[in-house]
């Protein structure tokens, strides 16, 4: 196997108990030229102290410090001092298998693929299986909830990822912005059936906490750019995209205590629930 360097690019924010479980994870890859960016964004806890302990004893480990500005920031700054001819992203209250970036590697380098993904702990398949998929047969399998769309379980080509910025002024689904536009960017695709990431549900995460009206004006700008997305293909997933709509304010009426204006949204035109959230996001 060629030895391609993998930038794997770390956001921290005050996850002082996951932390050493995630960066050992990386390190214990049996592939080792990695490059191991951990961007500590304004913690408040002992993450950073954990960060430069680390960055001590290994020295494939950079550590960036900088004042709070959000997942989307730290995946950035990230990004731009990477040097790796691959890209990877890791969120950091979660671990990977030992084997993942070898095995990722090379299914890239023996499919010629830009981009792979592979299964989560929670969701995807098991067999084994090796995948190959246009983005538009990607996005399908992410609407029918056959896979995550987001940029962590996922490597990919370094001239794929590297213009697609995140979003800093969305406070939740930042990495749901890029996915689509990165899977464009890619001449071949492939997804490997195998649960090499574990995804850290935690209840009390800021993207699984209440739902409030900044996150819903997230959720429907990232449904909007879906439907501009499904318009460039002929207006295929339009249903699909839809049926995640409706599903959003139906979650959202039951979890939480919802002003009844918020229950009506699933039963209006989508542009019409988007305008009205645009609007109570700047009372």
């Amino acid at each position: 196997m060629p030895n391609c360097k993998i930038s794997v690019i770390v956001p921290v924010y005050n996850v002082e108990l996951y932390l050493p479980k995630c960066i050992d994870s990386i390190l214990f890859q049996t592939y080792e030229n990695l490059e191991i960016i951990l961007v500590n964004d304004g913690s408040t806890d002992s993450s950073a102290k954990i960060c430069d302990e680390y960055a001590e004893k290994d020295n494939r480990i950079k550590v960036i410090h900088k004042a709070n500005g959000g997942v989307a920031s730290a995946r950035n700054a990230g990004l731009r001092i990477s040097t790796g001819e691959y890209i990877a992203f890791v969120d950091s209250d979660d671990w990977i298998e030992p084997t993942m970036y070898s095995e990722l590697l090379d299914v890239c380098l023996n499919n010629d693929c830009d981009y792979v993904g592979c299964s989560a702990q929670i969701r995807g398949g098991t067999s084994g299986q090796i995948r190959f998929l246009t983005a538009n047969a990607y996005f399908a399998d992410y609407l029918s909830g056959d896979m995550f769309l987001t940029v962590w379980s996922r490597l990919c080509r370094r001239e794929v990822c590297i213009e697609v910025e995140f979003p800093e002024n969305r406070i939740v689904c930042e990495d749901g912005f890029v996915a689509l536009p990165t899977l464009e960017n890619a001449k071949k695709i492939a997804f490997l059936e195998k649960p090499l990431y574990n995804y850290n549900q935690r209840e009390n995460s800021f993207t699984r906490g209440k739902i409030t009206v900044a996150k819903l004006k997230c959720w429907l700008d990232l449904y909007h750019s879906w439907f501009i997305y499904s318009k460039k293909n002929g207006r295929i997933f339009d249903k699909a995209i839809r049926k995640k709509y409706n599903g959003l304010f139906e979650k959202a009426a039951k979890i939480v205590k919802i002003p009844v204006p918020y229950k009506l949204f699933a039963l209006i035109p989508f542009c019409f629930a988007r305008f009205a959230v645009n609007i109570l996001a700047k009372i």
